[in-house]
């Protein structure tokens, strides 16, 4: 039994006797308690989702982290893992959450339709891959854009409308678009769960009428968010796409939504699942470990993260994970001593795990241990996991403060870059190790290529809609 500072009062973690599961698929890590026919049910309408995305749009959908996905099998059980609005558990269902190190995405199953909520939270999580500034409500509106997604036989639907949010609109009040484009994640009418029903239900409404009520606004919305990618905001942005018509694109939704002809897409999709899963139970010190993972990258901190951490390697002394993160929490107080201690005690229990390998390796580079110490660390992480990106960053890293502009040094930077093209650390490096390879022409191409590609992503990098 822990004292947790967001509730004020004792709670206690799961118990040794609750079932918790792993399911693997293709793309995905499923945690669970919420029963294996309910979990593989989400598992295979998201990795639907995903198929249908990967055959139907140019997005890029090949995560360079890791993607957790926590199911919860009820809102009582997924109340001490909510995040936190003003000290108190969000009034939310599902969440995402973009990692340095992996994505996490957490739903409580027992709400509405389980897989519409892991729809939308993969929807963010796609746009964060492959756009940036996203404004808050239109992030939103997409992901509610997709939580309707639906595969019947070959034919896929997307975008129907969702009769929550007709209901909510029905003689409401609507909130003034000047004040709806100006939300953030901070806004009360984000948060407040007696305000944020309306403020999701017209994002809905207002995407929806954008991506497919009419054309002309259809390229007035491309135009903003381009615009909002450079840096421009607020009614600046609006004003130069919209040409500054709060009034007009109002009298328009309304309209729209008085029509109750709501159009969709529906188009022919020929892909071939992957439904053979690894399933299997999770032992008591990997729940106590993923759990206290998922609080850890939650923000505002959440320091109850380090009881799950401890009581983890009290069950399992030799788990190399928990033991890792524990050295992480050393690093935050600058105790640097002790975080090399369980650095080294985490790679010594478990030196086949990559993350593990990749928390020393990084360790090493930034506080100055041997070159050789930290190459190997790291040189095993990505043999491990070849597709884990911040390995790759790392060890090129390693390589370009060293000086070193070895072919093995290149080969890491290019390996870094092609995994995580959009980080910007990783291609200096890869632009550095060129440069002292008096390789300018390389070095020349990439600059263009970065350019060439934020170019294209304010110009057509943000519809996420076939």
């Amino acid at each position: 039994v822990y004292s947790s500072p967001v509730f004020g009062q004792e709670f206690t973690p799961p118990k040794p006797t609750q079932k918790w599961i792993e399911i693997r698929t293709a793309n995905f890590r499923f945690f669970s308690n919420a029963g294996r026919s309910a979990t593989r049910q989400v598992a295979v309408d998201l990795e639907e989702l995903r198929a249908v995305l990967a055959e139907l749009t140019d997005y890029d959908l090949q995560s360079p982290l890791p993607t957790y996905i926590f199911v919860f099998k009820s809102d009582r059980s997924f109340l001490p893992y909510k995040t936190l609005y003003e000290g108190r558990p969000a009034t939310v269902s599902g969440y995402f959450i973009a990692g340095d190190q992996a994505n996490y995405i957490a739903i409580n199953a027992d709400a509405r339709d389980a897989s519409a909520i892991v729809y939308h939270e993969y929807v963010h999580n796609v746009a964060n891959q492959n756009m940036w500034n996203l404004p808050v409500w239109f992030s939103e509106g997409l992901a509610q854009f997709y939580e309707s997604f639906e595969v019947v036989g070959d034919t896929v639907h997307i975008g129907y409308p969702l009769p929550r949010h007709l209901v909510m609109l029905k003689g409401a009040v609507p909130i003034p678009l000047d004040q709806l484009f100006a939300v953030d994640r901070h806004s009360e009418l984000y948060n407040e769960s007696d305000r944020k029903g309306m403020f999701y239900s017209q994002s809905w409404a207002l995407v929806h009428f954008l991506l497919l009520g009419n054309e002309e606004r259809r390229q007035h919305l491309g135009n903003y968010l381009g615009l909002v990618r450079t840096g421009v905001q607020g009614d600046e942005a609006f004003n130069t796409a919209f040409s500054g018509d709060y009034e007009s694109l109002t009298r328009e939704l309304r309209g729209y939504l008085r029509t109750l002809r709501f159009p969709s897409i529906e188009t022919k999709a020929s892909f071939d699942l992957d439904r053979e899963f690894v399933v299997r139970n999770m032992p008591f010190a990997e729940v106590l470990y993923r759990l206290g993972d998922l609080l850890a990258n939650q923000q505002p901190e959440r320091p109850e993260r380090r009881a799950y951490f401890e009581s983890a390697i009290e069950v399992d002394p030799d788990y190399g994970e928990p033991i890792s993160a524990m050295a992480i929490e050393a690093e935050r107080r600058a105790n640097w001593t002790a975080a090399r201690t369980l650095h080294e005690r985490a790679a010594r229990t478990s030196p086949g795990n990559a993350m593990v390998l990749f928390r020393w390796g990084d360790f090493m580079s930034h506080r100055g241990g041997p070159f050789e110490t930290a190459v190997e660390a790291l040189t095993r992480s990505t043999l491990l996991d070849p597709s884990f990106a911040p390995a790759w960053a790392a060890l090129a890293r390693v390589y370009a403060d060293a000086g070193d502009t070895s072919k093995v040094a290149v080969e890491a930077a290019r390996k870094a870059h092609s995994l995580r093209p959009s980080d910007t650390r990783a291609t200096r490096d890869l632009v550095r190790l060129y440069l002292r390879r008096d390789q300018r022409a390389e070095a020349v191409r990439l600059i263009e290529e970065a350019l060439h590609s934020d170019r294209r992503g304010q110009a057509d990098g943000w519809a996420l809609v076939i």
